[in-house]
């Protein structure tokens, strides 16, 4: 079926679906846009500007749209929101993924209405805003080949409120090096997109459509308790739809720098590869985060972001055990004593996996529990009661000096680092 078909036919019902819920006259042109009148209470301009928490309900209903529609083999795998021309108005992106063929749908909000301005077929590439100027960056890797191709959002000429993408390709040969570089070093400041499910609405409220930024918040006005996106990693257990953007806790703010720590569970780990004595400075875990999981979550860029820190060698409050020697390192886990710091109750340090790190094996408890979602441990880096043992937090957040097994498999990893903000 062709793209154009797939699109009039989603399109179609995203009508359906906006009249049903928002009892709205609505209009439909060319197969090519979701229009509701100029005088609907729902996308009504405010001033000059359109209100931002219109586009969010407008986007909503699209997106809705798109998770009940059933188009042959193409299923919704994910959305994602940029503001590609840096106009203050994000624009969502949704793919439709099948087994050889995949389109994403690139929409805007314009003259009051929600308009797809493109469909982008390459496959199954990958998506990243480009931060400072106008584009998106696709980014196809299959077979030993790279295509980098920058999209960008134009007015069309001799109108004022249509728009389209045009395409400029800017690498596109074989590759035969061992593993696939960054599309920074193709494109400079580009970084990731969070993506989310067509049934996780979720994406749309952590998106500050006052300002087109994507994450909860910018990193440099982010405040202690505020969430923010930087990186990206395996989380919603399907790689078909490419890796989430990862959300990251503020716990502290000084002047140059914040000290964060993902918001969920985001693997299961265990401390140590083996259950020997050992400390942090020895651990696997601390490799694993400096090496693997720095290098798999974060662009070259975002990596110059993170500073290298000396991680001290806290000491386990209620245990007289030895606590190693302190380490300079760019992603840690938290001690026994930062853990207290950082969070005031133990409400505040309970934690949920993500659907990755549950299907490696992370066990989850359903008495405490956060939204109707059961809860995981977390280790801490501390040693526990001796040095087989690592500190950790339970499933009611509560801090475990005891600690647990350092070969144990079943709890979750809660990297921890400062962003620098210079």
């Amino acid at each position: 079926m062709k793209s154009k078909e797939i699109i009039s036919r989603i399109l179609s019902f995203c009508l359906t679906l906006v009249m049903l819920i928002a009892e709205i006259p609505v209009s439909h042109a060319e197969g090519k846009k979701l229009g509701v009148n100029t005088d609907s209470k729902i996308f009504a301009a405010i001033g000059n500007e359109p209100d931002r928490s219109l586009i969010e309900k407008a986007y909503r209903d699209v997106i809705t749209a798109y998770y009940y529609a059933d188009i042959d083999d193409l299923s919704p795998a994910h959305y994602a929101l940029t503001d590609i021309d840096k106009d203050g108005i994000l624009e969502l992106l949704i793919g439709m993924r099948g087994v050889s063929y995949s389109v994403t749908s690139v929409y805007t909000y314009t003259d009051n209405e929600v308009k797809l301005i493109g469909e982008i077929e390459e496959g199954h590439g990958s998506f990243y805003a480009i931060d400072d100027r106008n584009g998106l960056l696709e980014c196809y890797e299959a077979q030993g080949h790279i295509k980098i191709t920058i999209w960008r959002k134009i007015i069309i000429w001799g109108s004022e409120e249509e728009y389209t993408l045009i395409p400029e390709t800017v690498y596109d040969e074989d590759f035969y090096g061992d593993s696939y570089p960054s599309p920074n070093e193709f494109v400079p400041n580009v970084s990731s997109l969070p993506y989310y499910k067509c049934n996780d609405l979720s994406g749309i409220s952590k998106e500050r459509f006052s300002d087109g930024k994507n994450g909860s918040v910018s990193i440099a006005d982010a405040k202690v308790g505020d969430y923010i996106v930087l990186g990206s990693y395996e989380q919603d257990n399907d790689s078909t739809n490419g890796k989430e953007g990862i959300e990251w806790l503020v716990l502290a703010k000084e002047a140059d720098k914040v000290l964060v720590i993902s918001r969920y569970g985001i693997d299961c780990r265990r401390f140590n590869s083996s259950r020997v004595s050992v400390t942090w400075d020895k651990c696997s875990i601390r490799k694993w985060l400096n090496s693997s999981f720095l290098n798999a979550a974060f662009t070259e860029q975002e990596k110059a972001m993170i500073s290298s820190v000396t991680v001290r060698a806290d000491k386990n409050p209620e245990y007289s055990v030895k606590a190693g020697n302190s380490t300079k390192d760019k992603i840690f886990l938290l001690s026994v004593t930062e853990a207290d710091q950082y969070f005031s109750t133990d409400k505040m340090r309970k934690c949920v996996p993500t659907a990755y790190a549950f299907a490696q094996g992370i066990w989850t408890d359903d008495i405490s529990m956060i939204d109707g979602t059961e809860t995981c441990r977390w280790w801490l880096r501390s040693t526990g009661r001796n040095s087989m043992r690592a500190a950790g937090t339970d499933f009611d957040g509560s801090v475990s000096c005891f600690g647990y097994y350092v070969n144990s498999s079943t709890i979750a990893i809660r990297p921890a680092m400062w962003i620098d903000l210079a």
